[in-house]
């Protein structure tokens, strides 16, 4: 799973797993909405030739809570 927050900056991709490489805006091609969630509407999308879901959060910064309510929901999808 991969994570792009709304601004879509290199900074601020996140892999779900600390061993994944970053993954570069560049690297990424949108497409339709598949779905929209508390945090973020869900996008089909092509990452490195593969399809992918990708998660544009609605905030770019998240309070501790919301936090690890994401990272749980990260933990489940893995």
């Amino acid at each position: 799973m991969c994570t792009v927050h709304k601004s879509f900056s290199g900074a601020q991709v996140m892999s779900s797993m600390s061993k994944t490489p970053e993954i570069l805006p560049s690297e990424i091609v949108l497409g339709d909405t598949l779905g929209v969630g508390s945090f973020g509407k869900v996008l089909r999308g092509k990452c490195r030739g593969k399809d992918v879901a990708i998660k544009m959060l609605h905030k770019a910064v998240l309070d501790e809570e919301q936090l690890a309510s994401f990272k749980k929901e990260v933990a489940i999808m893995r």
